[in-house]
Formats: C-alpha cells, sequence, structure tokens
C-alpha cells in the first residue's frame, strides 16, 4: 500500500464532524495536484499545493499531498515537515 492510498483513503470519524465546505479556487487546486500527482507530475502538483495553501493555509489536505509530493521527490526533510504540520492541524 503506498503513502498517498494510506493518506486519502481514509474517511473522517463520525465524532470529528463536517467540514467547512472549500472555496472553489481551493477545490480546483486541490484536485489538480492530486490529478497531477497520480500522474506523477510532481513539480506541477506542488505548485497547486501551494496554490492551495497560499489561500488556505490551515488546508491538512494540501499539506499531507505535499509531504508525499515531497517524499516522492526524495525531498525527505521536507516531507517529514509537512506531514508533522498537517498532523498538528489535525
Amino acid at each position: 500500500m503506498s503513502l498517498f492510498s494510506i493518506l486519502f483513503s481514509r474517511t473522517k470519524p463520525v465524532t470529528q464532524g463536517v467540514a467547512a465546505p472549500l472555496s472553489p479556487l481551493v477545490e480546483f487546486h486541490l484536485t489538480q495536484a492530486h490529478n497531477l500527482f497520480k500522474l506523477a507530475d510532481y513539480q506541477t502538483a506542488m505548485v497547486h499545493c501551494n496554490e492551495v495553501l497560499a489561500l488556505d493555509p490551515a488546508q491538512t489536505k494540501a499539506y499531507q499531498l505535499r509531504g508525499v509530493i515531497r517524499y516522492e521527490l526524495q525531498d525527505f526533510v521536507g516531507a517529514g515537515e509537512d506531514l508533522r504540520f498537517s498532523l498538528s492541524l489535525a
């Protein structure tokens, strides 16, 4: 099982409540980042993650995805930072 599937296949427990709806622009960039990641276009996916974080600095999924992207690009320090920060937001 890949790190990507572990992070993004989980559903939130009912006790966490319903997440606030994403703005259309944040949702667009997050979707683009996911799709480009699946196509192994990591650099462009990173750009979209950075756009999401510029618009919504508390967007946990963007930090998680950017951490996985950095891992794939062998930026292990950056990957660890993003993944740890995403956990602090959750």
